[in-house]
């Protein structure tokens, strides 16, 4: 049965779902924490869930049902709003999503309409972010959309992803926040981020593009990060930073790419000798802490995703804790004397060559993401 509410509620980090019926919340929300609407007993695209009332406090909604929601009141919370089923979000024409730190479409099929004039306005402070395994789903977001000073645009969530935008973006002094892999030739796919702009692209001020590499990068052609149909604006408005030094990332002039923004990559792979010792954290593998030797500098250095790492004889200690995702492009075993063993929450990835006689243990919680394993001696566990 339809279930209309009257009062007035305080959802505090709370899991809630109607009991097959369509749901009326008129009266003010207060969110406190991370609130979850769950599917209920009567899973229907049919049934609706509209909140009539403003909805206020420091909390945010998931929603997990693929039900239809409604925002119809005046609406100031300030937590994120995750999307994370094939529903419809409808954010009506006197409605908005509040202030929002996180906006995030988390659903191949999930959309998003914004039916108001303005569209969604994202200030300082504020993320809209993709689906890390949108390649070809039917979901997104329908509206304009403008990005502003201090806001970041990410099509991908855990890794790359697509971000469709159906109508026209705006960005002004934003930040793009992108993932790139291996493969140049891949637009999304899951394997580079994307953002698809089926309307007009307006570049104002200077847009900041933060490329992080999720795997060793190549410069056999360029990457796309961005579609769209028409462009305002040019290269003078874009500038491009990396979480990675191994690489130079440069923007292809826009004017000669029509329909898309395209970087290039020059720069290759650093080899590095595990050594540990550094403190504070001596065991560690990580993107921080300074472990590996760099023959080429003579001196101790950071991991970067890319890098081609070798684990010697030459090594302070043999026990390795891999704390987070680290992405080598090649990972070589050359140990004889020093049995090896790897423990952690993290996971590894790239392509394995054992080629010493040792031992090496693979511990790690995670079960290692290999591309390939090459045992020409040794044993490996």
């Amino acid at each position: 049965n339809d279930v209309d509410l009257e009062k007035n509620i305080v959802l505090s980090n709370s899991f809630f779902s109607n009991a097959g019926g369509s749901l009326t919340l008129n009266a003010p929300i207060t969110l406190m924490g991370t609130n979850t609407i769950s599917p209920g007993y009567q899973e229907d695209n049919t049934l609706n869930v509209n909140f009539n009332g403003p909805i206020g406090g420091t909390g945010g909604l998931i929603l997990n049902s693929v039900q239809n929601f409604t925002l119809n009141g005046t609406n100031t919370y300030s937590g994120p709003t995750i999307i994370n089923s094939a529903t419809l979000v409808v954010v009506s024409a006197n409605s908005s999503l509040g202030n929002s730190s996180l906006i995030e479409v988390g659903n191949a099929n999930a959309t998003l309409e914004l039916d108001n004039s303005s569209g969604l306005t994202l200030g300082s402070g504020q993320t809209l972010a993709g689906n890390a395994n949108n390649s070809s789903g039917f979901g997104g977001i329908y509206g304009e959309i403008t990005a502003n000073a201090g806001s970041t645009v990410s099509p991908g969530v855990d890794g790359p992803g697509t971000l469709a935008l159906y109508n026209d973006l705006t960005l002004s002094d934003a930040t793009l926040a992108i993932d790139l892999g291996s493969d140049p030739t891949q637009q999304g796919n899951g394997v580079n981020d994307l953002i698809n702009v089926s309307g007009n692209l307006t570049l104002n001020g200077v847009n900041t593009i933060q490329i992080t590499p999720v795997g060793p990068l190549s410069s056999a052609s360029p990457y796309t990060i961005m579609t769209y149909s028409g462009l305002t604006g040019g290269a003078a408005n874009l500038q491009i930073v990396s979480s990675n030094p191994r690489y130079t990332i440069s923007i292809v002039d826009p004017a000669t790419t029509p329909g898309s923004i395209q970087v290039m990559i020059t720069g290759v792979p650093t080899p590095l000798v595990w050594k540990g010792g550094q403190s504070p954290e001596p065991n560690v593998w990580n993107h921080t802490i300074a472990n590996f030797f760099n023959p080429g500098t003579s001196a101790y250095d950071h991991f970067y995703d890319g890098d081609q790492v070798t684990f010697d004889d030459t090594a302070v200690t043999n026990i390795v804790d891999v704390t987070e995702t680290v992405l080598p492009s090649l990972l070589t075993l050359a140990n004889n004397s020093i049995a090896y063993t790897f423990t952690g929450d993290g996971n590894i990835g790239g392509t394995l060559n054992k080629e010493g006689s040792g031992m090496v243990t693979l511990a790690t919680s995670n079960a290692p993401a290999l591309n390939s394993i090459t045992n020409n001696q040794g044993t490996l566990i």
